[in-house]
């Protein structure tokens, strides 16, 4: 029900992700009203205007998830559910490079974690790729294909890490 939103993968681990943004929060409820999903707090969270803050939204955000039934995350498994929105995005072609970004950046907030390896591997390829220098960290990537190998990964690893939530 709610996760036909991929959003809600972000909006379940607000409270345990240290970069969650408080204006995402009212896009997650706007999301929500548009696939029909309409609870007294979802209402509440999209009618706030942004910019907002942390300390506006976060009371209508946890008593919206509690009225969906939606598990809250913290700690590890928030940022997990962070990198599965990123897997969702480059594996659906979505700005694949900012996401590809944001994965490394999650590789460092799990404490350099093998589940996240093959992300940074490729972002730190694409890197060499993009300054003219031959990879080492991706055998065989190269300007050509590097985006594609990226997809491919996101879209392998959601088959195996998405848990169902």
């Amino acid at each position: 029900m709610p996760f036909r939103s991929d959003l809600t993968y972000k909006a379940i681990a607000m409270q345990g992700h240290p970069s969650f943004d408080a204006n995402f929060a009212v896009e997650w409820a706007t999301a929500m009203l548009e696939l029909g999903i309409e609870t007294p707090n979802v209402l509440m969270l999209a009618g706030i205007s942004q910019p907002t803050s942390y300390y506006e939204v976060e009371p209508y955000l946890h008593a919206a998830l509690r009225e969906l039934h939606l598990p809250e995350k913290n700690g590890d498994s928030a940022i997990i559910c962070y990198c599965i929105f990123s897997a969702k995005k480059i594996a659906s072609k979505d700005h694949i490079r900012m996401h590809l970004q944001e994965l490394q950046n999650n590789y460092y907030r799990l404490d350099q974690s093998d589940l996240l390896l093959d992300f940074s591997l490729l972002e730190w390829a694409w890197q060499d790729i993009e300054t003219g220098y031959e990879t080492f960290y991706w055998e065989g990537a190269n300007a050509n294909n590097i985006e594609s190998i990226v997809v491919q990964t996101a879209q392998k690893w959601l088959a195996e890490h998405t848990p169902l939530l």
